[in-house]
């Protein structure tokens, strides 16, 4: 991905008062291996997490930039002490919190409910269908339902907002065909 060196600049001025391109030419490279963008302004859209996936078909899942992060995520450890990793995630995660300022500045922030992490929970976990109903119900009652966009516990906050306006019944199918 790419990172230009006006960002390392902004976000390392100490290393730059005292070093050339070739002390931080590593840091550099690896801002530009990871398999997400570290100088990310926007948030994401479905589209970009999980690109022509379809639902049924073995291993597509696999190819999705979701998993891909994910994947990293988990090989490089929850808590790592990595410096060059934690910078990445840093950096990263800087430009969605900007992102998610400009998000709020025209929603009522009040109305929007997150929920993030459960990347392991099932579609057959009954929580997993107790989420779908309760997003269901908060979107029905205008709340903004927001996630990290993974699978589990994020992914059945999404069907739930989707089924929002739809019959209890067609809701509970949906939940079964999963």
């Amino acid at each position: 991905m790419l990172c230009s060196f006006t960002i390392i600049r902004n976000v390392l001025p100490f290393m730059i008062r005292k070093a050339n391109y070739s002390d931080i030419a590593p840091i550099v490279e690896y801002l530009k291996s990871v398999p997400f963008d570290v100088s990310r302004t926007q948030l994401y859209s479905a589209q970009e997490l999980y690109g022509d996936f379809t639902s049924g078909e073995p291993g597509q899942l696999d190819n999705c930039l979701d998993t891909q992060v994910y994947r990293h995520y988990l090989s490089k450890g929850k808590q790592t002490n990595d410096i060059k990793e934690s910078m990445a995630r840093t950096l990263h995660d800087h430009g969605v919190y900007v992102a998610l300022g400009e998000f709020f500045r025209s929603h009522n922030y009040l109305k929007c409910i997150g929920v993030m992490g459960g990347h392991a929970m099932l579609r057959t976990d009954a929580k997993f269908r107790q989420i779908v109903f309760l997003t269901k119900q908060l979107t029905e009652q205008g709340f903004c339902m927001l996630s990290g966009g993974g699978p589990g516990a994020m992914e059945a906050t999404h069907l739930g907002a989707w089924m929002a306006g739809r019959i209890d019944t067609i809701c509970h199918a949906y939940s079964q065909i999963l």
